[in-house]
């Protein structure tokens, strides 16, 4: 039964447009959830939830994945009662999980031309004027095709999270290489 639950909200997922990845990530989430409450799905309570957020907490589970974590069980528990699946929805209660904002630094210009030098060829080169100089994700970078650059207007198109196009600008570096 809670298998088939997990299926029928990934599946509503998927039909909403979430990526495999999202999707993958919210069956890792529940699948682990499932493993840890001791209860069916659909019997959880917000007791249960609760021990299994403190013992992935006491498993070394970082606040911020614990966060995570809650969103997608509070999403999965939401769709359920909204289907009528279940009559109450146990993550009514469940408070946000606090967790350190961290704001990342830049890399230095000194770290930019470390990079650079550690980078073998030309292709290693371009990949790292490329993901730093407009601040392309990974991802982003790993879709591209060479007809989505245009070289003239010193512009990419990417395709972003959520499957979203975005424009973004190459500096003169970038374009050299």
């Amino acid at each position: 039964e809670s298998e088939s639950l997990i299926r029928l909200f990934l599946d509503a997922k998927a039909v909403e447009g979430r990526s495999a990845q999202t999707i993958k990530q919210y069956g890792y989430v529940l699948e682990n959830m499932r493993h840890g409450v001791g209860a069916p799905l659909s019997k959880v309570t917000v007791h249960h939830l609760r021990s299994f957020f403190m013992r992935e907490k006491e498993r070394g589970v970082s606040m911020r994945t614990l966060e995570g974590y809650r969103y997608v069980i509070q999403s999965f528990y939401g769709w359920l009662w909204r289907e009528e699946i279940i009559p109450k929805n146990p993550t009514i209660n469940l408070q946000p999980i606090r967790h350190p904002k961290v704001i990342r630094k830049p890399f230095s210009q000194v770290e930019i031309e470390k990079m650079k030098e550690a980078a073998k060829t030309t292709r290693d080169k371009a990949i790292i004027c490329f993901l730093l100089a407009p601040g392309c994700r990974i991802s982003e970078m790993c879709k591209l095709n060479t007809l989505d650059i245009d070289f003239q207007a010193r512009a990419v198109t990417v395709l972003g999270k959520g499957n979203k196009q975005r424009r973004v600008y190459l500096d003169d570096v970038s374009i050299l290489y």
